[in-house]
């Protein structure tokens, strides 16, 4: 017999046969029924191709440090559907995602009627919003779902600060075929009269567009060099650098972290000029505090087991410089799951030549692309390439037949992330 939250994500994953129809009529009809919440709250709203999830981790951090109360919306969850709505770092319980879920659903059925029933993502922002709103934030992280002009978190007026973190291609068949036509759906989220921060190591082209949109919708400009930053020392556990003057430690591992974290200074220190108060101290506490599972993510040590839901070029080009950096000469074990509108020829070509073993196996989700087609491509570059459709019996066998110096790398997808990371803690314990 199904509880009371069971039957709520029930309901919401029912949603998913609607699929993803870009476009704000639904959401912003549902929203009018629940007395639009977004107009109560103030947001940083975050799009991009890589590095949301970085950004927003790192500001909502720096905003709790400052003593806002921080609400964080994200997507999507690693290991509980919670994940995605936070308030300073804790995820709504059961009891009110249920309550929200009750809420949401009688405004959806009353829209439904009218030829207007939302989408999954698009009932996940209105009761997120709702719930911020309830429980009166301060300052909401919102990060998009996809793309950024026609998603339903699009839905906010004039934004404290709207961010692009790096844009490189994904979801073409949705968003464009160039980096140019990426980015303007990307740059969508910025509105007028307000302040527009821009990645440090953003693609040339992408920038044209995005500080273009910016400049035509009366926005301050914010974009820094990358060579504004030092780094001191850099390691597994993190990096050192300096900026503006300022020490700063990321603990979030490789070098593409010490741009996003560059990224999210300039943003919090803008955000003193939108009306908030926040220190050099609140930024370097706020980096320093946070955390993000499946990011390069390390448990154990004999063996080793690296954890990275990466699964476009530029998240793949990310981790295959970690390894190399990091760990290059260590006997690779690798499990990889993809799902088949991501680059998974690109990763399993690239990441089998590192492998001394190659399994490829299956992610809980329809879209997960066959491991007979991942098998193909591995076994041009590796020896010892095999198929295990279960994530978690994968991950034990690896582990089981690993060396105390090998690494396990179990890579490829966050939904893979999802089924495999309860078997690591497991056997590991929490990441380190």
């Amino acid at each position: 017999m199904e509880t009371p939250y069971e039957r709520s994500l029930s309901y919401i994953h029912s949603l998913l046969k609607f699929g993803t129809r870009p476009g704000l009529e639904r959401v912003s009809a549902l929203l009018d029924e629940l007395g639009r919440p977004q107009d109560k709250l103030k947001f940083v709203h975050v799009a991009g191709t890589n590095g949301k999830g970085s950004f927003c981790t790192m500001m909502s951090e720096i905003l709790k440090s400052a003593g806002y109360k921080t609400g964080l919306f994200t997507s999507p969850y690693v290991f509980d559907f919670r994940e995605r709505i936070q308030i300073n770092g804790e995820m709504i319980s059961e009891e009110e995602l249920c309550e929200v879920t009750d809420d949401v659903r009688k405004a959806a059925e009353k829209i439904a009627k009218k030829g207007l029933q939302p989408t999954e993502f698009e009932f996940i922002t209105a009761a997120a919003l709702k719930y911020f709103a309830d429980e009166n934030c301060g300052v909401v992280v919102l990060e998009v779902g996809l793309g950024g002009r026609l998603d339903s978190t699009n839905i906010i007026k004039t934004p404290l600060l709207s961010a692009i973190m790096s844009i490189s291609l994904d979801h073409t068949a949705v968003l464009g075929n160039t980096v140019e036509e990426i980015a303007a759906e990307k740059s969508g989220i910025i509105k007028e009269n307000g302040v527009t921060v821009c990645f440090s190591r953003q693609n040339e082209k992408a920038e044209k567009i995005i500080r273009r949109t910016a400049e035509e919708k009366g926005n301050v400009y914010i974009k820094s060099s990358p060579e504004d930053i030092k780094v001191l020392s850099c390691d597994l556990s993190g990096t050192k650098a300096v900026y503006k003057d300022t020490e700063i430690f990321i603990p979030l591992i490789g070098e593409h972290q010490v741009y996003n974290a560059q990224t999210v200074f300039d943003a919090a220190l803008a955000l003193n000029g939108r009306g908030l108060n926040i220190s050099e101290e609140n930024i370097i506490e706020g980096i320093l505090k946070a955390r993000i599972p499946a990011r390069t993510e390390l448990f154990g040590k004999e063996p080793l087991t690296v954890l990275d839901g990466a699964h476009n070029r530029e998240g793949i080009e990310a981790l295959l410089s970690n390894l190399n950096k990091f760990l290059k000469g260590r006997r690779l074990t690798v499990i990889m799951g993809m799902m088949e509108d991501k680059e998974y020829e690109f990763a399993a070509d690239k990441i089998s030549k590192l492998a001394k073993n190659f399994t490829a196996t299956r992610p809980s989700n329809p879209r997960a692309v066959s491991t007979e087609l991942l098998v193909k491509i591995a076994e041009r570059n590796c020896a010892c390439v095999r198929v295990c459709e279960n994530p978690s019996e994968a991950y034990r066998e690896a582990y089981k037949k690993a060396g105390k110096d090998d690494i396990i790398l179990v890579c490829g997808s966050l939904y893979l992330a999802g089924d495999v990371r309860g078997e690591i803690v497991s056997l590991n314990g929490e990441s380190r």
